[in-house]
């Protein structure tokens, strides 16, 4: 059997055996192949009814000429022992009320990201981020942390309506050049105070 679009070129066994092109039955689900066995029926047209043998190192192809849905009444799985691919040249939708994804390793490359949620939750061991631009925009940030290290490279800024650092032991302020100015007050109080 040779294969040209939708016209199958199919070789009938038998006496008198001679070609004829026939058409993939809606119902023949199996693409037909080069190469393969197939099950024709001849009356009032020829089509290829099924699949019947093919070289099993060859991949099995499920083909709709149109739109096509899978359903089930009840769960469905898809599963392969060396993978599972889902490929589209427009788009791929998931519609559920509950997504659960498992795996041990995970990649996701994407030009462009847009991830909308009404609450977020993530537990990390380990979390690292790497990006060449970062902006928060938040009506609220909360950190705890036992331990934070940040080294900048060359400029920090920070601008607040009001600014409260307190440490419960030791506070150390210390630069090549240390200005503290204020328009009005500043007031410095301690046990004791040591200039210079």
């Amino acid at each position: 059997m040779l294969c040209d679009a939708d016209k199958l070129a199919v070789a009938l066994e038998g006496s008198g055996s001679r070609d004829a092109t026939a058409r993939r039955a809606p119902s023949c689900l199996l693409s037909p192949q080069p190469g393969d066995r197939v099950l024709v029926g001849l009356l009032p047209e020829p089509y290829v009814l099924a699949v019947l043998e093919r070289d099993r190192t060859r991949p099995a192809e499920l083909a709709f000429e149109g739109d096509a849905s899978v359903k089930a009444g009840g769960r469905l799985a898809l599963g392969g022992d060396e993978g599972v691919s889902i490929t589209s040249r427009r788009g791929i939708s998931l519609l559920s009320r509950l997504l659960e994804v498992r795996a041990r390793d995970g990649t996701l490359a994407l030009e462009r990201l847009t991830a909308v949620a009404k609450a977020a939750q993530a537990h990390c061991e380990k979390l690292g981020l790497f990006v060449q631009a970062y902006d928060l925009v938040a009506e609220r940030v909360t950190e705890r942390a036992k331990r934070i290290y940040r080294f900048v490279e060359e400029i920090e800024q920070l601008r607040a309506r009001h600014l409260d650092y307190r440490a419960e032991e030791t506070a150390q302020l210390r630069g090549e050049n240390t200005v503290v100015a204020a328009r009005q007050v500043v007031k410095v109080d301690g046990e004791q105070i040591h200039v210079g």
